[in-house]
């Protein structure tokens, strides 16, 4: 069992379930703030779970292509660009772009993150730690809005570190080994 790669990977999630913590409910509060109706705000929410039904059916290709620990950090590296994009332009129709493509980039990572865990855990362990992996990104997560309070919704103080997250999650990945392998024989 490779012990720091279980731990990176696990870590980089958790650093995604925080960042996600952090920049779902604030762009919820600031369209509110902006005066846009419930439907807007709600169309504005659905987009990321679009992205996830974009980003299963694309991971494959994606890892066949790149293999997993290259696709999992550009993942990581586009859904940064895609938070910091949201303090950077502040525009509805360009907003529900970024949190497509942000959905679409985590769901590669979510995907072969558990991928790279089921492959490294021996069968005796396998269930503790894809366990532990999710408990996880779950309670990190939910730490995202207390941060959230701490940081106020009136600047842009938490999409920042939320990008800022997700870069440390790529680079918690570098020189890491023992993730699956992807073929391209399956792509049809």
């Amino acid at each position: 069992m490779r012990w720091a790669t279980y731990c990176a990977v696990t870590g980089a999630v958790v650093l995604v379930g925080l960042a996600l913590g952090l920049s779902l409910p604030l762009v919820s509060l600031r369209l509110d703030a902006w005066g846009y109706g419930q439907f807007a705000i709600g169309v504005m929410a659905a987009m990321p779970a679009l992205g996830v039904l974009l980003g299963a059916r694309l991971t494959h290709a994606f890892a066949a292509l790149c293999g997993t620990p290259r696709s999992l950090q550009l993942s990581l590296l586009l859904s940064a660009l895609s938070v910091a994009a949201l303090a950077l332009w502040p525009d509805y129709g360009l907003w529900l772009l970024l949190r497509l493509l942000l959905g679409v980039s985590l769901t590669v990572v979510f995907v072969l993150g558990e991928s790279w865990i089921n492959q490294l855990a021996s069968d005796a362990w396998r269930g503790r730690l894809v366990a532990l992996y999710g408990t996880g990104f779950a309670l990190s997560q939910l730490c995202g809005p207390l941060l959230l309070g701490v940081l106020g919704t009136a600047g842009d103080q938490a999409l920042w570190l939320a990008a800022a997250l997700l870069v440390a999650g790529c680079l918690l990945l570098l020189g890491r080994g023992g993730a699956p392998q992807v073929g391209h024989q399956a792509l049809a």
